[in-house]
């Protein structure tokens, strides 16, 4: 009776030793999964300070009207000025100085436009006015800008009646969402920095932030780990101290 006592004592150990080991296994897995979740939800929200209106050239071209083919026109446009300007701007590190590269070459510039114009049989007249206008507020990517006066140029094509299309001429946020992401940083921080707080904000943040039930169950596994830990450790010290 008393090796079959002993006997039943043993096997109940070993299921308790298997049963806190796969709590333990199954908290640490849980656990890793949310502790990637858990650093976004404590930097849930990077704010890098650095853009206001002295310090962006902005690019606001507008459409003869809201045609298809003029709309399509004016992305074309969009996408030749952008890519002839990125070459100006190639060492240029502040739109004070992309504004004067800008009003020295607003005739190569009206140039590049006219050529695209006829390379699509286009005979719309344009005009280009470098100054300061108002802009609503406007997201590239994750990248927000406030409503407010900026400096940009304006490019009117035709009769100037389509719809607003607004962008960045420097830097070019018009291709935020090609370039990669790291790159993109880099080029923020190595602008003049002032007063208006971009924030890069991201939908997995705002899940998360929304729903605090992740960070319970976190805290709950993190205890539940601390006392499977301690239970298993005192068994393992019983039968230490027991054989």
């Amino acid at each position: 009776m008393l090796v079959n006592k002993e006997r039943d004592d043993s096997n109940m150990q070993c299921r308790q030793r298997i049963r806190l080991i796969t709590v333990t296994v199954v908290a640490l897995v849980i656990l890793a999964g949310l502790g990637s979740s858990s650093a976004i939800v404590v930097n849930k929200e990077l704010k890098t300070t650095a853009y206001n209106s002295g310090n962006l050239l902005r690019l606001h071209v507008i459409a003869n009207s809201n045609s298809l083919e003029d709309q399509k026109l004016k992305r074309r446009i969009r996408d030749k000025i952008i890519a002839q300007t990125e070459v100006l701007f190639k060492e240029v590190n502040s739109a004070k100085r992309a504004q004067e590269i800008v009003k020295g070459n607003l005739g190569y510039i009206k140039n590049v436009v006219e050529s695209e114009l006829d390379k699509m049989n286009s005979e719309y007249k344009v005009r280009l006015d470098l100054g300061n206008f108002h802009f609503p507020k406007r997201t590239y990517g994750s990248v927000t800008l406030p409503a407010g006066d900026y400096d940009a140029l304006r490019v009117v094509l035709g009769e100037g009646k389509g719809e607003n299309w607004w962008c960045v001429l420097f830097p070019p946020f018009c291709y935020i969402d090609a370039v990669d992401k790291e790159s993109k940083k880099q080029r923020l921080a190595d602008v003049e920095t002032e007063d208006i707080e971009i924030k890069m904000e991201s939908k997995l943040m705002e899940y998360i932030e929304s729903n605090q039930q992740l960070v319970k169950k976190k805290e709950k596994i993190k205890s539940l780990l601390r006392v499977s830990i301690t239970n298993l450790n005192n068994l393992f010290t019983n039968n230490v101290a027991s054989d």
